[in-house]
């Protein structure tokens, strides 16, 4: 609800805490990565149910990022502040830039201080913050868009993909935008489905003549929507390439079976203009991929 995240935002400091503290004395410049970062901790507030269990965080390299700036003697808890600066003046086009860095991930206030653990396992030479996402910026209530993602639709096979979205290496306002579309596909595929069990002889067919169909024509949108997301979902630090690749293998396999089994068929990409569905030229983001140019931040 709203209030646990206005009390999250005013319990900040927690998080914006240096790096590394010594008997209340910041160690100096160069040995950031003697101490680990305190956990991030927020706040609950006592009528805090189930549906605020995942707020959404970003998982930052924060060594990286130094790295990318070409300052890799820069005071990163220093660092952490200006990056936080910068994101929340422009949250939404700023964490669109940051996941295309390469050096920043989705994670949720539930699960971020354990993937954190695991991401500094993987690169002990690494050093990782969590930031939380802000309750609104620009006018616009984050936590609505967020919401819009986490919020059940009705169908099963809708919320396994809305699962999905929430953790690709995308801002929040593109996944919002993404699950209300993708809702409102269901709902004209629901329909479409109910007028062919109403007339015997219709072109497109349903059922098990349905994948057979879908192949032998352009792909389907589930196809493309698929092939977009599993391509920005970030790689989990204790997960092999080889066991990654096996698993989104799977669970593309699940989703796309789920939308039949719902829907009776996959549409067709053709004639779906949808504004965040992809077209065969789109550049995807990469999460894990090349890095791309840190976010700018605010001059002194």
């Amino acid at each position: 609800g709203m209030e646990s995240w206005e009390e999250a935002e005013a319990a900040l400091d927690l998080v914006s805490a240096p790096l590394a503290v010594d008997g209340g004395q910041e160690h100096e410049k160069g040995s950031w990565d003697e101490e680990p970062e305190e956990e991030f901790v927020p706040p609950r507030s006592s009528d805090d149910g189930d549906r605020n269990y995942d707020e959404p965080v970003l998982i930052v390299e924060l060594s990286e990022a130094a790295r990318q700036l070409g300052a890799d003697d820069i005071d990163l808890s220093s660092l952490r502040d200006q990056l936080q600066q910068a994101l929340y003046g422009s949250f939404i086009s700023r964490s669109a830039e940051l996941f295309g860095s390469g050096y920043c991930r989705h994670s949720t206030r539930e699960r971020c201080n354990d993937e954190r653990d695991a991401l500094e396992e993987a690169k002990p030479d690494a050093v990782f913050t969590v930031i939380p996402y802000p309750f609104e910026a620009e006018g616009i209530s984050i936590h609505a868009l967020w919401a819009a993602v986490r919020e059940p639709s009705g169908w099963e096979a809708v919320d396994e993909f809305k699962v999905l979205i929430a953790d690709v290496s995308r801002d929040v306002r593109w996944k919002s935008e993404m699950c209300v579309e993708l809702e409102a596909l269901a709902a004209k595929e629901q329909e479409a489905s109910f007028e062919q069990s109403m007339t015997e002889d219709d072109a497109m067919p349903f059922g098990d003549d349905a994948e057979e169909a879908v192949s032998e024509r352009s792909p389907s949108v589930i196809d493309l929507l698929l092939d977009m997301l599993l391509r920005d979902l970030a790689r989990p630090a204790a997960t092999t390439l080889a066991d990654h690749v096996h698993e989104v293998a799977e669970r593309r396999d699940f989703l796309r079976r789920m939308w039949l089994m719902t829907f009776g068929r996959l549409p067709p990409a053709s004639g779906l203009a949808l504004k965040h569905m992809p077209r065969p030229d789109i550049q995807p983001v990469r999460s894990n991929g090349p890095s791309r140019m840190l976010v700018p931040l605010p001059r002194a």
